[in-house]
């Protein structure tokens, strides 16, 4: 690289110029592609002298079938994992065990980044939530923020478990829910909160099996009335429960969904499923609507699979609908780790289950230029398994990057980003970045918004175009010469960093796009 340098800047010596150079493109993409984008005169003159336009024009490639794993902790999408308080009376010691336990069970097996948290206050129904409850919560939270983990936060009072325990009325979840408004837990953690499950009602928090019949509407508008965080997504676990919900909530809300039975939709069953079936109004919706915001699901519990209807899910048809209802997450419990890791449960079974390139482009799916090859170039075998994994929720991948001089001492950024998950990137912001070579920003700037960064048409499913999403930010040039180097964070809430799908560098959270020197 100094010897680049060296031979650049010679014939300007007695100017202060901004040297951009294609051996500092970030270790890995050393591709030839990519060198024979970046132009010769990669020279700018600070004073205000452009030296060749663009001064930086480079493209990126994809990471190959054996680095997919280095994208596997992306915050805020893919397989995800369950945390489960059922008691609050622990010891802070008590509370990392019971957490780190729970954690352990998934990323044992599989990567987890985001979990479904369940907290289960059954233990108070007919009294008031105790200090104690508030004190084990924060402490909850507070673990969470500090390993960066995001959670789809839902309330529940009895599970398969806890059966036979009386369900809560009406007016004692509204107790509660009025005394989680008045401390205030909910909105001052917010940012480890990736989505607010609605809950409250049922086995699990599912809206069913509540006995008495809880009173829908007054519960589900108090929740976005007085607990819901500003921007925080509500997932209902049906989309035709939407009509609980008033007018003027409507208005102020961003509903999202989660379906509890998912199981790939086959003989035009409906088990366990509220009527949540393809072609029924709630699919359809979700189908058309529901692209904005994170959606969730999770197989119905696979035994039950063959005990019940005599056949586990397809995974083809649970790939379609995923894509479909725009799935941000899936579970990792029911059907994988519900009846112990590895045995023969609906997405073990989808490991032998083959997908081809063939086959996702005759279903309008995406999929990243390099997944089925080697670095050697050789074709990689893949299953149905490793596509949900991988394309559940986003995977950002740069196409191509332009850098000009936009004034004095500044220069203008922009990127080119394509998606191939199957929804946006939800809690996400995106950063471009100047660091120095310390690491430290010394310049920063938004650029665009990873929500809408859609894998192809939202509004019309059928129109499988891959889309391109152009992003741009002005950067101001530090003063002082040295090494520094552009970059793109990207982040969740809670700072959790997501990495690009490229062969770049990704250093402490930033992806990085180009080196340079100034001088």
């Amino acid at each position: 690289m100094l010897k680049v340098i060296k031979r650049m800047i010679m014939p300007i010596a007695l100017c202060a110029a901004v040297l951009l150079s294609s051996a500092a493109c970030t270790k890995g993409n050393t591709s030839s592609a990519a060198k024979k984008t970046v132009p010769e005169n990669l020279t700018v003159d600070i004073s205000g002298n452009v030296k060749g336009s663009p001064v930086v024009e480079r493209s990126y490639t994809t990471l190959n079938a054996e680095n997919n794993s280095l994208l596997d902790y992306n915050p805020n999408r893919g397989l995800r994992g369950i945390i489960e308080f059922y008691h609050f009376n622990y010891t802070d010691e008590e509370i990392e065990e019971h957490l780190q336990k729970d954690i352990d069970k998934f990323t044992k097996y599989t990567a987890c980044s985001t979990y479904v948290l369940y907290l289960y206050p059954g233990d108070y129904l007919g009294k008031e939530l105790p200090d104690e409850f508030f004190k084990t919560t924060q402490k909850i939270f507070d673990f969470l923020r500090e390993n960066k983990i995001q959670v789809l936060l839902r309330f529940a009072y009895f599970d398969v478990n806890t059966f036979n325990k009386r369900t809560p009325t009406t007016d004692e979840i509204m107790t509660h829910i009025n005394q989680l408004a008045e401390n205030g837990i909910i909105k001052q953690n917010e940012d480890v909160i990736h989505v607010f499950q609605a809950g409250f009602i049922g086995k699990f928090g599912e809206w069913h099996s509540d006995e008495p019949r809880a009173d829908r509407a007054k519960i589900v508008n108090a929740i976005i009335e007085k607990l819901l965080p500003d921007g925080v997504s509500l997932q209902l676990r049906n989309p035709r429960y939407r009509e609980f919900i008033s007018e003027e909530n409507l208005k102020k809300v961003t509903l999202s969904f989660n379906d509890d039975a998912f199981f790939g939709i086959q003989n035009g069953t409906e088990l366990g499923n509220q009527d949540y079936s393809r072609g029924l109004e709630p699919w359809e919706y979700q189908k058309n609507n529901a692209y904005n915001a994170p959606n969730d699901a999770e197989l119905y519990f696979w035994t039950q699979f063959e005990n019940d209807l005599g056949f586990y899910p397809d995974g083809y048809a649970c790939i379609l609908g995923a894509a479909e209802h725009h799935l941000t997450t899936l579970s990792a419990n029911n059907g994988y780790l519900d009846k112990g890791p590895f045995k023969d449960g609906a997405m073990v079974r989808w490991k032998n289950q083959p997908v081809t390139e063939k086959w996702l482009k005759e279903n309008g799916l995406g999929f990243s230029e390099n997944w089925f090859k080697s670095a050697g170039g050789e074709t990689v075998e893949r299953n149905v398994f490793d596509y949900l994994r991988d394309y559940v929720g986003y995977r950002l991948s740069a196409q191509k990057l332009s850098v000009k001089k936009s004034g004095e001492g500044k220069i203008k950024a922009e990127l080119t980003l394509q998606n191939h998950g199957i929804s946006a990137a939800f809690n996400i912001t995106s950063q471009l970045v100047i660091l120095d070579k310390n690491g430290k920003e010394v310049a920063a700037a938004a650029a665009g918004n990873p929500a809408e960064w859609y894998t192809t048409d939202p509004t019309d499913y059928n129109n499988r175009k891959q889309l391109d999403h152009t992003v741009a930010a002005e950067l101001e040039l530090p003063e002082k010469s040295g090494e520094y180097r552009l970059a793109l964070k990207l982040s969740s809430k809670g700072g959790a960093a997501a990495r690009l799908d490229n062969k770049t560098d990704f250093s402490n959270g930033y992806n990085i796009l180009h080196e340079f020197f100034i001088k």
